[in-house]
């Protein structure tokens, strides 16, 4: 039986059509860690996630066609420590083939970021966890970082056997009549092609090395300081109610290319004198760190409180007060009252439920705000095409009687 001398032309075409998915992917993804926070990098990242999981998708395919179709074996030339490195660097590239773009999902699930095949909606494949969002990143960026290392000593493996083995190592993944010129047009061609993706994660990697151990927001490659005044701490006054905070929460919902994602600020407190039988004399102040916010993702908070957003340095709390209450029905309450955020004031009404039991209160609001009637959202940010301007709040107090 003669064996195989090169392969199919769709081993050939998978192959390529990777390859160059490959060196955009990771050439873009560290061009996109170099960019300020804006909607050009929010459509570059809906594009990485589109052609990774277009690798994932090519990879599976790869898998599949190699388990029914023959290829060719090692060339008798090949020494033992070439077929061992050669076969463990191919293990390695459809392990990474694999993982990357799985972490990448993993981690755009974990961190409540929307997940598009070209358009179409994929779903999450974990619920929101912030921790698992940071450990699938660094293990997405770790092995971005091996998978160009291995890459480029893959490429060079490849044309030492053309040029100075003078076997067909490289002929049976291109043409048999490829020769000498051609090859040199080749590695043209491929330098020209693999050379920014190389470039760009070296320049991270150095970056990475060299960063201030400075306590510091990040936000997908840029470093943004973030100094909050002390006076920005939220203290309880004395009041009729206490807070509960492990049991109370503010939360909001908004969009991003018109998918949902939730965040809260985890630190909030405020003096509540209120009493049904005494709506008259009942009053509420809220005071709310802006610098607490968390969404699942450092860099989305990072970018959240900048100034072009919430601008904590000027604006480090947001407040709700009201002093005017209507009791609907039973259980049911309006309260009339303003919101200061980013040194913007607006009226607000804001229905709430309220049960009271032997000194403990359960009160739940929803309130829907636009972001930019406070300002939340500068420059670019003004157009909503990419972070909707309707914003969800979710309110969830428990309290008890001083």
């Amino acid at each position: 039986m003669n064996e195989l001398k090169q392969y199919n032309q769709l081993s050939k075409l998978l192959h390529w059509v990777t390859a160059l998915l490959i060196f955009g992917l990771l050439a873009v993804g560290y061009y996109m860690a170099s960019m300020d926070f804006s909607e050009d990098k929010l459509a570059l990242y809906a594009l990485h996630k589109s052609f990774g999981l277009l690798v994932l998708g090519l990879v599976v395919v790869r898998v599949v066609w190699h388990t029914i179709c023959k290829k060719p074996k090692s060339l008798p030339t090949h020494t033992k420590i070439e077929k061992s490195l050669a076969h463990s660097a191919h293990a390695f590239l459809y392990l990474a083939l694999f993982a990357i773009p799985l972490s990448g999902w993993v981690m755009s699930s974990a961190g409540d970021f929307s997940i598009q095949f070209f358009g179409i909606n994929m779903p999450d494949i974990v619920g929101k966890n912030e921790a698992l969002f940071h450990d699938a990143k660094n293990v997405h960026e770790v092995l971005a970082v091996i998978l160009a290392a291995v890459v480029g000593l893959h490429i060079l493996g490849a044309l030492k056997h053309h040029f100075i083995d003078r076997d067909t190592t490289l002929k049976r993944m291109t043409s048999m009549r490829l020769g000498l010129v051609g090859g040199f047009i080749f590695t043209i061609c491929i330098g020209v092609a693999f050379a920014p993706a190389l470039f760009l994660t070296g320049n991270n990697l150095l970056k990475k090395l060299s960063a201030s151990d400075d306590i510091m927001y990040v936000q997908e490659g840029t470093v943004v300081e973030v100094a909050v005044s002390d006076e920005s701490a939220v203290q309880a006054p004395d009041s009729l109610w206490n807070i509960d905070h492990e049991n109370s929460h503010i939360k909001f919902s908004a969009t991003q290319y018109g998918q949902s994602f939730e965040g809260a600020f985890e630190k909030f407190d405020g003096e509540i004198n209120f009493d049904p039988e005494d709506l008259q004399n009942s009053s509420v102040k809220i005071i709310i760190d802006i610098a607490s916010i968390k969404t699942g993702s450092y860099d989305r908070d990072g970018q959240a409180i900048s100034s072009d957003w919430f601008n904590v340095n000027e604006f480090p709390r947001a407040e709700f007060t009201a002093n005017n209450f209507d009791d609907v029905s039973d259980g049911n309450y309006i309260a009339y009252g303003d919101i200061l955020l980013r040194g913007v004031s607006m009226p607000v009404e804001l229905p709430f439920s309220l049960n009271i039991n032997e000194g403990e209160a359960d009160m739940a609001a929803e309130i829907v705000l636009d972001r930019l009637d406070f300002g939340v959202g500068q420059g670019q940010w003004q157009s909503t095409d990419a972070i909707g301007n309707r914003v969800e709040v979710m309110i969830q107090v428990k309290a008890n009687r001083n």
